[in-house]
């Protein structure tokens, strides 16, 4: 293995803070308190694309959408560079379908358009 290099310094985040490299690894993601699209190998500031926190964030496999998930705020999807929203919204929250909630947690199958999103179920026990 080759010892790390820095690439980037992103600012710090007192939140959960999941990150995502694109496939070309040309655009990194951030979310947190927001979902933010840097460019590491340029200086250019990094371009907010929501200001609602996210716990999940992951590329499509050609690179081309971007998705952010939690749990009480729907899924959203954005096209990559230009960062033109994409219908999104499907899952409902937590407050919109309390027996069933996005948990946050999502990932796009390779080589598809398919992305695959956890769902916590109240059930017997509880949540499940």
């Amino acid at each position: 293995l080759h010892p790390p290099t820095q690439v980037c310094e992103l600012p710090g985040n007192d939140y959960s803070c999941p990150m995502a490299y694109s496939p070309d690894s040309r655009y990194l993601a951030v979310g947190g308190r927001s979902v933010t699209l840097h460019t590491p190998a340029e200086t250019a500031p990094p371009l907010t694309l929501d200001t609602h926190a996210a716990y999940s964030v992951c590329f499509s496999s050609d690179g081309g959408t971007l998705a952010a998930h939690r749990q009480d705020v729907p899924l959203r999807r954005w096209a990559v560079p230009s960062a033109k929203v994409l219908p999104g919204g499907w899952g409902g929250t937590r407050n919109s379908t309390p027996s069933e909630f996005p948990c946050g947690l999502l990932a796009y199958q390779p080589g598809t358009q398919t992305l695959a999103t956890l769902f916590g179920v109240l059930g017997e026990r509880g949540y499940d």
